[in-house]
């Protein structure tokens, strides 16, 4: 009974399994790069903004505000669809139309 001689693998396809392993190290190190210092998931749906201290009278009155950033805490509900439509055309004008990122 004869052996079969192994089948040789084509010099095109080691250089194009050579080049697909290159780009996955490429994009896994950067990924690995970038991703060191981003905060996870978890911790951006627990989002707390520095909203403004505010000091009343004991009739109510405003005496004071103290902050280093002036903000505050708006409700989606409560902000008008115009600022929304508004702010979405200014950052991504296919936002309804495209698939996502």
């Amino acid at each position: 009974m004869e052996e079969k001689a192994p089948k040789k693998i084509p010099l095109a396809a080691k250089i194009l399994g050579a080049v697909a392993v290159l780009i996955a190290g490429t994009v896994f190190g950067a990924y690995q790069y970038f991703s060191r210092d981003l905060p996870s998931t978890a911790r951006l749906e627990m989002i707390e903004p520095s909203l403004k201290t505010q000091v009343f009278a004991q009739d109510g009155a405003l005496i004071g505000e103290f902050y280093v950033e002036d903000r505050a805490l708006v409700p989606l509900e409560d902000i008008p669809q115009y600022l929304v439509d508004a702010i979405v055309s200014v950052e991504d004008r296919k936002f309804y139309s495209h698939w996502g990122v």
